[in-house]
């Protein structure tokens, strides 16, 4: 038999890599919080202080692998067509009000000019509107303390729809929460681009 061409081996180590390593981070988490909230014996201030810090950070590690899991599972999926059809603008009130209120404390004005005649999309809405919130959330992070965040549309004769999230910052390296975001799109037959100061999320093709 020969060998797996060398993407196909990485992403096989990758998936007998990641079941393991989440079973192994539960194992741990669960005398951490037992620990915590029966306490065998007396524990000192500093003592309780270390063992909810490793918990945090066993949960956070937990929580990574799990976006991992879903990444993959996502990966290479090949898009399922669905009966539900969705505006744009209805598809992102819901993610532009989540990042509003999370980045009001930084003075950043969250704004969004799109047009309710643009072409619905079709695909799983709460994916898509998972898909969103990260992309605005990702795009909040990279704006400066009290600069703009604006959501739009732009026009393109191969694209049926193209949302556009400016927020101008620079381009980073991609993240695992943005990865999610790019399958989840890719789920539903768009695609997610990242430049420079924006993000862009089109179809080709809509409902």
């Amino acid at each position: 038999m020969s060998d797996p061409r060398p993407e196909r081996a990485d992403a096989m180590l990758l998936d007998a890599l990641l079941g393991p390593l989440a079973n192994a981070l539960r194992e741990v988490s669960l005398p951490l919080h037992i620990l915590l909230e029966d306490r065998f014996g007396d524990l000192n201030e500093n003592q309780v202080e270390m063992i909810a810090a490793a918990r945090e950070s066993v949960e956070q590690a937990d929580g990574i692998l799990r976006r991992a899991q879903r990444v993959r599972a996502l990966e290479g999926r090949p898009r399922v067509d669905r009966d539900e059809t969705t505006r744009p603008i209805d598809l992102c009130r819901g993610a532009l009000a989540i990042t509003a209120a999370r980045e009001a404390h930084r003075g950043i004005m969250v704004e969004a000019d799109l047009s309710p005649a643009l072409p619905r999309i079709r695909g799983d809405r709460a994916h898509l509107e998972e898909a969103l919130t990260i992309l605005l959330s990702d795009a909040a992070a990279a704006t400066s303390q009290g600069g703009r965040l604006s959501l739009g549309a732009e026009e393109d004769a191969e694209c049926a729809v193209r949302l556009v999230i400016r927020h101008g910052g620079g381009l980073r390296p991609i993240s695992l929460d943005q990865l999610l975001a790019v399958r989840l799109v890719e789920s539903a037959g768009g695609e997610v681009v990242f430049a420079a100061g924006a993000t862009r999320v089109q179809w080709r093709y809509a409902a």
